[in-house]
């Protein structure tokens, strides 16, 4: 399963988003519309680009969607269908294709799932998948791969870490 995220922000301001963590008066300066608290938790439901999603965060489902430009990020205390889990940084330069993407996030994604969740992946009833750069975002700076972990059976409610399951 995967999901691809569409950029609409430049490189600037995407790491100038990526750079601005916890201060809930620094998001609102950014322009995320995402409220946090001081440890930069979502105080409250609210759609926001795919950029503003960070470890922690958890969303509400999102379909089936080929791209992804916006997704409902809301408290993880609150009813969702993913988690943000991990997230790395692809290498510079061209863009690899889809496929060399989708491998990479794969390997990363699965292995970074035992950590998170306290099982391994084979063994869990969780599954996950991935926002990754789309050739179009991979020219706008994009280089993040960002790892969600869900149940397939319903909605979560709190966080999946060391769910065991």
């Amino acid at each position: 399963m995967s999901a691809r995220r569409l950029g609409t922000i430049t490189a600037g301001a995407a790491l100038v988003a990526a750079t601005l963590s916890g201060c809930s008066a620094i998001d609102a300066l950014s322009g995320t519309g995402v409220a946090r608290n001081g440890d930069g938790a979502v105080t409250t439901q609210s759609e926001a680009d795919a950029f503003d999603l960070r470890v922690g965060d958890c969303i509400d489902d999102n379909g089936n969607a080929s791209q992804i430009t916006s997704v409902v990020i809301l408290p993880c205390k609150e009813q969702h269908r993913y988690e943000a889990y991990a997230t790395m940084q692809l290498e510079d330069g061209d863009y690899p294709g889809s496929d060399a993407i989708v491998a990479q996030a794969d390997e990363f994604c699965a292995s970074e799932f035992q950590r998170f969740a306290g099982i391994g992946y084979d063994d869990s009833a969780l599954d996950y998948t991935y926002f990754y750069p789309t050739s179009q975002s991979w020219s706008q700076g994009d280089r993040e791969v960002l790892c969600l972990i869900g149940d397939p059976t319903g909605d979560v409610s709190g966080t999946l870490k060391d769910a065991e399951r």
